[in-house]
């Protein structure tokens, strides 16, 4: 009996033996799927880049627009300044460190260097570590600079904020704020434009005084001086640029000795620089130089006496900021007011994509910035008469023969010298020629000489292969390439109608257009099968049909008849609904790999797991072959058979 009960005890314990073996391999195989997990998690990370607090707490207005490719936060891989066609300068930490640039005769782009250094330059000597960052706002044309370092547990910032003004083309605005929140003083001193104009170094201490800036002006050494104007002097030089020689007239804001900032206050200056430039004879130098010194200081008078209020809503109006503008990203609107020629009211947004190799709206926004300020918008200058607008309106608008834009999109080509923007102000000039050359032999050399307001229209037109002649607008986007969610506005059928269209997805992912427009204008789509549909301030669908041989998928006109005309000129064979999507394509942009949702790592950890279990089951299974055996595999009982024999 008591034998009986013993070998009961032992049979349980081999049993807890045996089930304590099968946890361990249990264990072991969840630790190592754990393991790799952690591993591939880890190299596959973005790495996390660690912010002053001072610093992180200035940027934070700024990340919601960083997410909509709205704007540029260093560091990014994108160059930093500002432009408005006739003068651009390179932003403190470009190659360039605060360089003019005008119009080269060779690149006809800012590529030509002058010797100028008007940005002031801000360094902070400090008891605590300064931080700086540097945002570049598509919006409004606007370089903001940030400096911040922290002083009894408060933080004290300069901001700079510079642009080129657009609609005055020969200004150029720079805003000082120090914004001193502690019971503490800081020292500054500022000396003002390095090589030429100014340098502004501050120098940081806590004081029991009033925050004292001290400023200092270095004379440029070959540049001539001439006439006084408001505590300051103007000043000309003659300079090469691909052999045609420039008179250079430059006349800056006075820099006083010293400016106070009290404890617990902010204190802001202006700085206004006017710089105007010719082409000059050699014979003529002495005169033009002259010339170009008495333009610049009757304009700098004129501006001095505009308010800083009005000076500042002149330039967002050109550029037409987020505050009365409607920007896209995402297909997502940011706002709506809209008034007419201004350069963000030509909009492209398109859905953000985590496949490799395509193109996302940060570089697409980037390199229209970049392409803008690269030309000066003549349709909104003040310099420039009633007259010479209508003659510009008319290449765009009163053309017969012509076209633009007539080629593929430039959405299909990611990986060419169109979009090879970085970092470097150098790549940024040789891409901007390339774009403006691209456009000039596709048929809108009429827009590129129409200023910014039609170099928007052309590079709108050329994203989605729309094709725009003097009687319709033809969009020649491929079925093919409609996977993402696109959207085009803005887009001038006339001098007065804005058309608009946006390519969207079904749930069977069936590509297919919304089209609207601010005037009476008509569309069909492909091969004209069906009536032309009046648009007229409602969105009206259109499915995406393909036809053999291919032709544009949508036509639109303000002439209805000349839309009937057009579609007995058409000849296909064949026309039907665009097929849809695969899911794996749709599922490579949306999550970067053609396994859907869920990460790459728990495809390879699953599949590891997987492989594991069939090695176990191989090996189970060859092991019983081996034995010769038909009975079920049991450790314990082989021992107990082993034991008895």
């Amino acid at each position: 009996m008591l034998r009986r009960h013993w070998g009961g005890l032992e049979d349980v314990r081999k049993r807890l033996r045996q089930l304590m073996h099968f946890r361990r391999v249990v264990i072991l195989i969840l630790c190592l799927f754990f393991g790799l997990y952690f591993l591939i998690s880890l190299f596959n990370s973005s790495p996390t880049i660690t912010l002053n607090p001072c610093i992180a707490n200035v940027l934070e207005e700024w990340r919601i627009p960083e997410e909509l490719s709205l704007v540029s936060i260093t560091p990014s891989r994108f160059p930093e300044f500002v432009g408005n066609g006739s003068l651009r300068f390179i932003g403190v930490g470009g190659n360039d460190d605060g360089a003019l640039r005008i119009i080269s005769p060779s690149t006809k782009v800012l590529s030509g260097k002058v010797g100028l250094f008007p940005i002031i330059d801000v360094s902070i000597s400090s008891t605590s570590p300064a931080a700086e960052a540097t945002v570049v706002d598509y919006r409004n044309g606007r370089l903001k600079m940030y400096y911040c370092f922290s002083v009894d547990g408060d933080c004290v910032c300069v901001t700079r904020t510079i642009y080129a003004h657009r609609t005055r083309p020969h200004v150029f605005v720079q805003d000082i704020t120090t914004r001193n929140p502690t019971v503490s003083c800081i020292l500054q001193e500022h000396a003002i434009m390095r090589k030429s104009i100014w340098t502004l170094k501050i120098s940081a201490l806590v004081s029991d005084q009033p925050v004292a800036i001290k400023l200092k002006a270095h004379l440029p050494k070959d540049w001539r001086q001439g006439e006084s104007v408001d505590k300051t002097s103007a000043y000309s030089n003659v300079v090469t640029i691909d052999g045609t020689q420039y008179a250079i007239g430059v006349v800056c804001s006075y820099v006083p000795n010293e400016i106070v900032v009290q404890r617990k206050r902010e204190e802001n200056e202006r700085f206004i620089c006017v710089i105007n430039y010719d082409n000059v004879k050699s014979n003529d130098q002495v005169g033009r130089e002259n010339q170009m010194r008495l333009a610049v200081s009757k304009e700098f008078g004129d501006v001095l006496n505009t308010p800083a209020a009005t000076l500042d809503s002149e330039h967002e109006s050109g550029w037409h900021s987020v505050r009365n503008a409607t920007i896209f990203y995402d297909l997502k609107v940011v706002s709506i007011k809209k008034t007419h020629e201004t350069l963000n009211k030509v909009a492209f947004g398109i859905s953000k994509s985590l496949a490799p190799g395509v193109l996302n709206p940060d570089i697409i926004n980037a390199t229209r910035y970049g392409l803008l300020s690269n030309v000066r918008a003549f349709l909104l200058e003040n310099v420039i008469s009633p007259e010479k607008k209508k003659e510009l309106l008319a290449l765009m608008y009163h053309r017969r023969e012509s076209s633009c834009y007539s080629e593929h999109s430039t959405l299909v080509v990611p990986r060419t010298a169109l979009w090879k923007i970085t970092e470097s102000v150098d790549d940024l000039v040789k891409v901007a020629s390339v774009w403006f050359l691209t456009l000039e032999k596709s048929g809108c050399s009429n827009f590129v000489k129409a200023g910014a307001t039609g170099v928007a229209q052309a590079f709108l037109l050329s994203l989605i292969a729309g094709k725009l002649t003097s009687l319709h607008l033809e969009i020649k986007l491929e079925p093919v390439d409609l996977h993402r969610e696109i959207t085009a506005e803005g887009i001038a059928i006339s001098e007065i109608g804005r058309f608009s269209v946006s390519f969207k997805l079904d749930h069977e992912n069936r590509p297919y257009m919304v089209a609207s427009s601010t005037s009476q204008i008509y569309a069909c789509d492909a091969g004209c099968f069906y009536p032309s549909e009046p648009l007229v301030n409602e969105h009206r669908v259109f499915p995406v049909k393909v036809t053999k041989p291919l032709t544009p998928i949508l036509y639109v006109s303000e002439n209805r008849f000349h839309l009937q005309q057009l579609r007995n000129t058409i000849h296909v064979v064949e026309v039907i609904n665009a097929p849809p999507h695969e899911q794996e394509l749709i599922a490579l942009h949306k999550h970067g790999h053609r396994l859907g949702g869920l990460p790459v790592g728990f495809w390879i950890f699953l599949g590891t797991l997987v492989v594991i279990f069939h090695l176990f089951l191989f090996k189970l299974l060859y092991s019983e072959w081996k034995k010769a055996d038909y009975t079920p595999y049991n450790y314990y009982l082989r021992q107990r058979y082993a034991r008895t024999h």
